[in-house]
């Protein structure tokens, strides 16, 4: 009996995984998504550049709109200027909207034809030109801003640190977490900057990211492993503790740059970061990206909201690499992630979307 069940298991998964393979180019049921900071690496877009003179244009672009050859930085290197906060998140962003726009160009496709759309951190700005909620010149600027305040908030008398807890969940962390920071406030001096740790990514069901000062991080990663809270922890190769209170000088320079856009709805629906449901109007976005700056990237939430909610059966990763694609498929095992992270995958997506 026990074996019979198990084979009937078996073949109720693989029925569903079939039907989700057999319908890649159902665009109600794709979303897009967009990679963050960490992604960037010497060459990228220069073969997509060389191939696609659409692409090219859009490089041009945001070159323009910045007044530097960020391009050449990108295509040349080197990666130590490349990886730059100021740098790479333009960067990253650039890359993402000139893949899209050699789709848009080979197949035709408009925002609304997609069931939803989600960025993850940085990310979150090449969804929202990819709906059209924001013009790539005025994202390209922002961004830009946005990796020199943040790089700026912390202070140089401590050392950042973002470390991956897995397995483990905000609510076991947060006892923890509570007591750490309690502690660096009741010692903390007058004229010093006080130590603290938070949550800055809930990427997965399992996978939590602390971020905050190196002494506050690691006393809660200590205990956290101690405790057998979490069994594993993962460093992250980070310049400043990003989506922590630390970053809250950040949020404030970015605060009238971002109200002086011109925003319009987004086409689509864009999944928030911060709240992990969809926002279908422009000048709401303003509150939302400057809460995202401080607050922890809701990750699994949105795209589980994406799933459950748009009915979501595929996702295409509009960048380089393939971060996104791991962590949905922890998310949702039967969910299908195509990447675009080499022009061959390119094309067979746009194959597949003509398709639909």
């Amino acid at each position: 009996m026990h074996h019979t069940l198990s084979f009937l298991m078996f073949r109720i998964c693989c029925s569903r995984l079939y039907s989700r393979l057999a319908t890649p180019g159902q665009r109600r049921l794709t979303a897009f998504c967009f990679p963050g900071q960490g992604t960037q690496t010497v060459g990228m877009g220069k073969d997509l550049a060389d191939a696609h003179p659409v692409a090219r244009r859009t490089f041009d672009e945001v070159d323009a709109a910045l007044n530097d050859k960020l391009s050449h930085l990108m295509f040349n290197g080197p990666l130590d200027k490349l990886t730059l906060t100021a740098n790479a998140q333009p960067a990253i962003l650039a890359h993402s909207i000139a893949l899209l726009r050699v789709i848009e160009e080979k197949t035709g496709i408009l925002p609304e034809q997609f069931g939803c759309y989600l960025g993850h951190s940085l990310g979150e700005y090449s969804a929202l030109v990819a709906t059209q909620a924001i013009s790539l010149s005025a994202a390209a600027s922002i961004v830009r801003l946005r990796g020199e305040a943040m790089q700026g908030a912390f202070p140089g008398t401590l050392r950042p640190r973002m470390v991956a807890l897995l397995p483990t969940t905000p609510a076991a962390l947060q006892p923890i977490l509570q007591s750490v920071n309690e502690q660096f406030a009741a010692s903390a001096t007058k004229g010093t900057p006080t130590e603290s740790c938070d949550i800055a990514n809930v990427n997965t069901p399992k996978q939590v990211v602390l971020s905050g000062s190196e002494t506050a991080v690691a006393r809660v990663v200590d205990a956290a492993l101690f405790s057998k809270v979490a069994r594993r922890s993962v460093d992250l190769n980070i310049s400043a503790p990003f989506h922590s209170r630390w970053m809250a000088p950040a949020a404030d320079a970015l605060r009238q740059p971002l109200g002086r856009i011109k925003w319009r709805d987004p086409m689509s629906p864009v999944i928030s970061n911060v709240t992990a449901a969809e926002c279908t109007v422009g000048e709401e976005w303003v509150d939302l990206l400057l809460r995202q700056v401080t607050a922890p990237v809701l990750w699994s939430a949105s795209v589980s909201r994406a799933v459950n909610h748009f009915k979501i059966t595929n996702f295409v990763e509009l960048g380089g690499g393939t971060t996104l694609k791991g962590l949905i498929s922890q998310i949702d095992p039967l969910a299908v992630t195509k990447t675009t992270a080499s022009l061959e995958e390119l094309e067979l997506l746009i194959r597949d979307l003509n398709a639909s």
